[in-house]
C-alpha cells in the first residue's frame, strides 16, 4: 500500500510513517502486528500515531486509542484500559 506522505503535511517523519505502514500492510494482509510509539514529549508521537490510524481507518479497520499519562496515580495499565473500554459494548465493564 502506497500512502503519499502528501496527505500528512509536517509530519517530518517519513521513515517512521513508513514501518508504520508497513506494520498497515501486513495487518491487511491478515497478519498481526504491534508497534511501540516512545520517546520524550513533543517530537511527535501523538501526531504520527493519529496519521497512521487515520490510514487504518480510511482502510476500513477498526481504531482504538489510548496514550499514557505522564503524571503520577494513574492506573497500572491504563493506556489498554482505555483500549479495551472503546472496543467493548457500552457498560461491559460497569
Amino acid at each position: 500500500m502506497a500512502l503519499p506522505l502528501g496527505e500528512a503535511p509536517g509530519l517530518g517523519r517519513e521513515i517512521e510513517l513508513a514501518g508504520l505502514e508497513a506494520c498497515l500492510d501486513g495487518v491487511l494482509a491478515g497478519r498481526g502486528a504491534v508497534a511501540l510509539l516512545a520517546g520524550e514529549p513533543g517530537i511527535g508521537k501523538t501526531r504520527l500515531a493519529g496519521e497512521i490510524a487515520r490510514l487504518a481507518a480510511a482502510e476500513g479497520l477498526r481504531v482504538f486509542w489510548g496514550s499514557g499519562y505522564a503524571g503520577e496515580g494513574a492506573p497500572a495499565f491504563w493506556p489498554w484500559i482505555e483500549v479495551i473500554r472503546q472496543a467493548l459494548p457500552a457498560g461491559a465493564l460497569a
